[in-house]
């Protein structure tokens, strides 16, 4: 269907969101499955070891073989259950189980989540009108300053550049207010869910490496459990190398939502989150890193650089057809 860029944009991320969900429910419970068999194993091993050491006499080998299997039991069932020991696999494997984890604002599965008290009907309110309140300054500064500089777009990319920086750049803050204070809150508090770090202070960012940990807090979980950690443990990848898969599976997730949102393939986001590995390298300098103001400056001129360059490269394209 021909949709908006809004609709387009909505309707994406909530399936990439979606389908991050079931990866981690599946893959996490696939894991438990193997830990419960582990399990039913040793169980079997220390009845059998129990039993003959019954019939033999102080038989000490045997005796510290059954110690060390009472332990690894002991270490297994600790993976099986939550921290809190509330829940343990195979008893989460349930409907409404399920339903809450696509409902909590996390994309990491858990056997079990902190929790508050209450909802507090207030806090939902307050969060719902700053999300449409958000949106009206999101539509406001679009409709003042982005739309009509759009038909100089096609004579002066430089001029296109100084006139729509900070309007693009406006709304890249409003567009992540919404998504991480508003939304995720909302959600957050209405499935009483405690953990509310969806991001850190990534504007006191000294590195790209720093910022890409802090400023989307749910994704970088995800990413860290399913991508890196994996790649490395089942692939034998070094840590280098799984930063790099990392940073391409994102990149080219982050180019799918510009594909279905303008409908064309240009690759831009996807090579301009790419270009952060060689950022990453050169904020490594000692220049940089024994002079935090020089790193928090370098990331700020490239946060100002970037987004409004891809909004008016997608835009142009858009334009122009």
């Amino acid at each position: 269907r021909n949709w908006p860029w809004v609709q387009s944009g909505c309707f994406i991320l909530h399936t990439i969101a979606m389908l991050m969900k079931l990866h981690s429910y599946s893959f996490y419970n696939g894991e438990l499955s193997g830990w419960s068999l582990c399990l039913s194993d040793l169980k079997k091993e220390y009845s059998n070891l129990a039993g003959e050491l019954k019939k033999s006499d102080n038989d000490t080998e045997k005796q510290d073989h059954l110690n060390e299997l009472k332990e690894k039991i002991s270490q297994v069932e600790g993976y099986l259950a939550s921290p809190a020991k509330n829940i343990s696999y195979p008893n989460n494997i349930t409907f409404m189980n399920f339903v809450d984890f696509l409902l909590v604002p996390t994309l990491v599965y858990e056997l079990e989540y902190p929790r508050t008290e209450k909802i507090r009907p207030s806090y939902v309110f307050e969060k719902i009108v700053a999300t449409f309140g958000t949106f009206f300054l999101l539509y406001v500064n679009t409709e003042a300053y982005i739309i009509p500089a759009l038909p100089n777009i096609t004579y002066s990319l430089y001029n296109s550049m100084l006139q729509m920086l900070f309007p693009f750049m406006v709304n890249y803050l409003l567009i992540f207010y919404i998504i991480f204070e508003c939304i995720c809150n909302v959600f957050a508090e209405l499935t009483r869910f405690a953990d509310r770090n969806f991001y850190d202070d990534w504007w006191n960012s000294t590195t790209w490496e720093e910022f890409a940990r802090k400023w989307n807090k749910p994704v970088h979980h995800f990413l860290l459990r399913h991508v890196y950690q994996y790649s490395i443990e089942s692939y034998k990848l070094s840590r280098r190398d799984a930063t790099f898969m990392t940073f391409f599976l994102s990149s080219l997730i982050h180019e799918l939502v510009m594909v279905v949102v303008t409908k064309k393939i240009r690759m831009y986001l996807f090579f301009l989150q790419m270009f952060q590995l060689p950022l990453i390298a050169l904020s490594k300098l000692p220049i940089i890193k024994e002079k935090k103001w020089l790193g928090n400056a370098f990331f700020w001129f490239g946060l100002f650089v970037g987004p409004p360059m891809l909004g008016i490269l997608y835009c142009r394209e858009v334009f122009l057809s």
